[in-house]
């Protein structure tokens, strides 16, 4: 993952740490997203926050942002217009690791 991919994972870490609302994890998803950062790329940086989670409430927060970002939310709460799938997240994955990657 590139710096800035990184820079927003950490932030998004540390709001989430810190114990910010539900409501502005999500503002912070929708700035990633205007900023050009793609829908794969935001939930492989929750999926790393969540296998990292130091407890359950931090778990579970994360959990609520990643239902956002999948689009497992009502239609008028989407952030990206089409539903993540688990092959769109595949392929992201598999170009961040690159060719020699095995």
């Amino acid at each position: 993952m590139d710096s800035n991919g990184q820079d927003f994972g950490l932030e998004l870490g540390r709001a989430i740490a810190d114990g910010h609302s539900l409501a502005a994890l999500l503002e912070l998803v929708v700035d990633y997203k205007d900023r050009g950062i793609a829908q794969e790329a935001v939930a492989f940086a929750l999926q790393q926050l969540r296998k990292s989670a130091p407890d359950e409430a931090y778990e579970d927060r994360v959990l609520d942002v990643m239902d956002f970002v999948w689009g497992w939310c009502h239609v008028s709460r989407r952030i990206w217009d089409a539903d993540l799938t688990e092959e769109r997240l595949a392929a992201f994955v598999a170009r961040q690791r690159g060719p020699d990657a095995s």
